[in-house]
């Protein structure tokens, strides 16, 4: 059996952190963008620059410093402890299915941190590689022989007559990469539905549910439900 949960609501995520490993960078910035596949609206969810346990000076000549408005003093001022911020982004993760642009390297970040991504999303910047087509200088590795394409050139694609520079600020990051879906799948290059696959919802036992709920009454929410419609066969 295969069904499918129709999805009006997704998240983006942007991390901005002082390393590309999980285990030694940490993370300085934190954007959360909602974004409404039928309006194209966004809301903005999460914006916190960030103050984890790990942040010391041995992360003060990060990339991140030296290549956005973000500096050290702004996380020594206004960085919000990390255990406060990751209630409420796992409360986030509990209700939307979530992606990001590159979402490998923001996702194991999380992990590691011990959240919980219920709902994963397609990775926008590996549906656009077969789109965008951009010439790999290693051969035929390691996406049918066309280079991961940037967010910046990405949005070049679809945006052929925006100015906009990429500020690797964590939510004008999100806020961007979600206009960029929106793009995307208006276009039909980006889809959802083929993605999310029966769960056989072990608590509302609906079988065309995806997702995880509470009880019979679909009118009383699945605590990840966040269509408007459930449908599908046996």
């Amino acid at each position: 059996m295969m069904v499918y949960v129709l999805i009006d609501k997704i998240v983006v995520i942007d991390l901005e952190t002082t390393d590309t490993n999980e285990c030694i960078g940490a993370i300085v910035e934190v954007g959360v963008c909602e974004l409404d596949l039928k309006t194209g609206e966004t809301t903005k969810l999460l914006d916190s620059i960030i103050s984890e346990n790990i942040f010391g000076k041995s992360h003060h000549d990060a990339w991140i410093f030296q290549n956005s408005s973000l500096t050290v003093d702004n996380i020594h001022k206004y960085g919000v402890s990390w255990h406060l911020i990751k209630q409420d982004l796992q409360k986030i993760l509990n209700k939307y299915p979530i992606t990001a642009y590159n979402k490998q390297f923001d996702f194991k970040f999380l992990r590691h941190r011990r959240l919980d991504i219920k709902s994963e999303l397609p990775c926008p910047m590996k549906v656009a590689t077969h789109i965008l087509k951009l010439p790999s200088h290693y051969g035929g590795y390691p996406y049918g022989g066309y280079k991961w394409p940037s967010f910046q050139e990405a949005w070049d694609y679809y945006n052929p007559d925006s100015d906009y520079i990429e500020t690797h600020r964590a939510y004008d990051d999100a806020y961007h990469e979600a206009l960029l879906i929106y793009d995307m799948y208006q276009k039909g290059d980006y889809t959802i539905l083929d993605e999310i696959k029966s769960m056989n919802c072990k608590d509302c036992r609906n079988t065309t549910c995806t997702i995880a709920g509470v009880n019979n009454d679909l009118n009383n929410k699945c605590p990840r439900y966040v269509g408007s419609v459930h449908y599908g066969s046996k």
